[in-house]
Protein backbone atom coordinates (compact mmCIF):
# COMPACT_ATOMS: atom_id res chain seq x y z
CA UNK A 1 0.00 0.00 0.00
CA UNK A 2 1.27 3.35 -1.05
CA UNK A 3 -0.02 6.16 1.19
CA UNK A 4 1.93 9.00 -0.41
CA UNK A 5 0.15 12.06 -1.83
CA UNK A 6 1.01 13.65 -5.13
CA UNK A 7 3.57 16.49 -4.85
CA UNK A 8 1.23 19.05 -6.41
CA UNK A 9 -1.44 18.51 -3.80
CA UNK A 10 0.91 19.27 -0.92
CA UNK A 11 2.25 22.40 -2.66
CA UNK A 12 -1.21 23.72 -3.46
CA UNK A 13 -2.47 23.07 0.05
CA UNK A 14 0.40 25.16 1.44
CA UNK A 15 -0.42 28.00 -0.98
CA UNK A 16 -4.11 27.90 -0.04
CA UNK A 17 -3.33 27.85 3.68
CA UNK A 18 -0.98 30.85 3.29
CA UNK A 19 -3.70 32.78 1.44
CA UNK A 20 -6.27 31.92 4.10
CA UNK A 21 -3.87 33.00 6.84
CA UNK A 22 -3.34 36.32 5.04
CA UNK A 23 -7.11 36.84 4.73
CA UNK A 24 -7.54 36.08 8.45
CA UNK A 25 -4.81 38.62 9.28
CA UNK A 26 -6.48 41.32 7.18
CA UNK A 27 -9.84 40.64 8.84
CA UNK A 28 -8.26 40.77 12.31
CA UNK A 29 -6.54 44.09 11.53
CA UNK A 30 -9.78 45.59 10.23
CA UNK A 31 -11.73 44.49 13.31
CA UNK A 32 -9.01 45.91 15.55
CA UNK A 33 -9.08 49.25 13.71
CA UNK A 34 -12.87 49.60 13.82
CA UNK A 35 -13.06 48.62 17.48
CA UNK A 36 -10.44 51.24 18.38
CA UNK A 37 -12.42 53.89 16.51
CA UNK A 38 -15.64 52.83 18.21
CA UNK A 39 -13.96 52.94 21.62
CA UNK A 40 -12.59 56.42 20.91
CA UNK A 41 -16.03 57.62 19.82
CA UNK A 42 -17.59 56.18 22.95
CA UNK A 43 -15.01 57.86 25.19
CA UNK A 44 -15.51 61.16 23.37
CA UNK A 45 -19.28 60.93 23.84
CA UNK A 46 -18.85 60.10 27.54
CA UNK A 47 -16.54 63.10 27.96
CA UNK A 48 -18.97 65.42 26.18
CA UNK A 49 -21.86 64.17 28.32
CA UNK A 50 -19.79 64.83 31.44
CA UNK A 51 -19.08 68.38 30.24
CA UNK A 52 -22.79 68.88 29.55
CA UNK A 53 -23.61 67.58 33.03
CA UNK A 54 -21.27 70.19 34.47
CA UNK A 55 -22.90 72.85 32.32
CA UNK A 56 -26.30 71.79 33.58
CA UNK A 57 -25.38 72.56 37.16
CA UNK A 58 -23.56 75.79 36.24
CA UNK A 59 -26.51 77.20 34.28
CA UNK A 60 -28.65 77.18 37.41
CA UNK A 61 -26.12 79.22 39.41
CA UNK A 62 -26.37 82.95 39.76
CA UNK A 63 -23.76 85.66 39.91
CA UNK A 64 -21.17 87.16 37.65
CA UNK A 65 -18.63 84.49 38.61
CA UNK A 66 -20.51 81.81 36.69
CA UNK A 67 -19.68 83.27 33.26
CA UNK A 68 -16.08 82.03 33.06
CA UNK A 69 -16.79 78.44 34.18
CA UNK A 70 -19.69 78.18 31.72
CA UNK A 71 -17.53 79.54 28.90
CA UNK A 72 -14.76 77.09 29.83
CA UNK A 73 -17.22 74.21 29.60
CA UNK A 74 -18.47 75.49 26.25
CA UNK A 75 -14.92 75.57 24.90
CA UNK A 76 -14.47 71.91 25.87
CA UNK A 77 -17.23 70.90 23.47
CA UNK A 78 -15.93 70.43 19.92
CA UNK A 79 -19.14 71.09 18.00
CA UNK A 80 -19.91 74.79 17.68
CA UNK A 81 -23.46 73.91 16.55
CA UNK A 82 -24.28 72.86 20.11
CA UNK A 83 -25.70 75.55 22.37
CA UNK A 84 -25.48 78.33 19.74
CA UNK A 85 -27.16 81.12 21.70
CA UNK A 86 -25.24 80.35 24.88
CA UNK A 87 -21.98 80.31 22.91
CA UNK A 88 -22.85 83.64 21.33
CA UNK A 89 -23.80 85.17 24.68
CA UNK A 90 -20.57 84.11 26.38
CA UNK A 91 -18.22 84.32 23.38
CA UNK A 92 -17.54 80.59 23.45
CA UNK A 93 -16.63 80.06 19.76
CA UNK A 94 -20.02 81.15 18.40
CA UNK A 95 -21.04 80.87 14.79
CA UNK A 96 -21.88 84.07 12.93
CA UNK A 97 -25.50 82.99 12.62
CA UNK A 98 -25.77 82.47 16.37
CA UNK A 99 -24.30 85.90 17.12
CA UNK A 100 -26.76 87.64 14.83
CA UNK A 101 -29.62 85.51 16.22
CA UNK A 102 -28.70 86.54 19.77
CA UNK A 103 -28.60 90.21 18.86
CA UNK A 104 -31.94 90.02 17.05
CA UNK A 105 -33.59 88.02 19.85
CA UNK A 106 -32.58 90.54 22.51
CA UNK A 107 -32.45 93.93 20.77
CA UNK A 108 -32.83 95.80 24.03
CA UNK A 109 -29.38 94.71 25.12
CA UNK A 110 -27.54 94.50 21.82
CA UNK A 111 -28.71 97.89 20.58
CA UNK A 112 -28.24 99.84 23.81
CA UNK A 113 -26.51 103.16 23.44
CA UNK A 114 -26.90 104.26 27.03
CA UNK A 115 -23.85 105.26 28.99
CA UNK A 116 -24.54 102.48 31.47
CA UNK A 117 -24.39 99.75 28.81
CA UNK A 118 -21.23 101.22 27.30
CA UNK A 119 -19.58 101.26 30.72
CA UNK A 120 -20.29 97.57 31.29
CA UNK A 121 -17.25 95.39 30.99
CA UNK A 122 -17.39 92.64 28.34
CA UNK A 123 -17.82 90.15 31.17
CA UNK A 124 -20.78 92.08 32.55
CA UNK A 125 -22.40 92.26 29.08
CA UNK A 126 -21.98 88.52 28.69
CA UNK A 127 -23.58 87.99 32.08
CA UNK A 128 -26.56 90.16 31.10
CA UNK A 129 -27.13 88.01 28.02
CA UNK A 130 -26.64 84.88 30.11
CA UNK A 131 -29.31 85.99 32.59
CA UNK A 132 -31.78 86.56 29.75
CA UNK A 133 -31.06 83.15 28.21
CA UNK A 134 -31.56 81.54 31.59
CA UNK A 135 -34.74 83.51 32.32
CA UNK A 136 -36.52 82.46 29.12
CA UNK A 137 -35.15 78.89 29.38
CA UNK A 138 -33.25 79.10 26.08
CA UNK A 139 -30.07 77.84 27.70
CA UNK A 140 -31.88 74.87 29.26
CA UNK A 141 -33.55 73.97 25.95
CA UNK A 142 -30.22 74.14 24.11
CA UNK A 143 -28.56 72.01 26.76
CA UNK A 144 -31.31 69.40 26.69
CA UNK A 145 -31.04 69.25 22.89
CA UNK A 146 -27.27 68.75 23.04
CA UNK A 147 -27.62 65.94 25.57
CA UNK A 148 -30.33 64.27 23.51
CA UNK A 149 -28.21 64.38 20.34
CA UNK A 150 -25.38 62.60 22.14
CA UNK A 151 -27.65 59.93 23.55
CA UNK A 152 -29.14 59.20 20.13
CA UNK A 153 -25.77 58.71 18.39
Amino acid sequence: MNWSLPGNLVDWSQVVSAILALVALVIALRVSYTSKRALAAERRAAHELEVLRGLSSLIEQKGLGVVEPVRSHLLLLPDSDDLPMLRAALNGRPSLDATSSLESAYPGLAGRTSAEWQEFSPLRRQYEYFKLLRADHTSRQELDGAIERRLVR
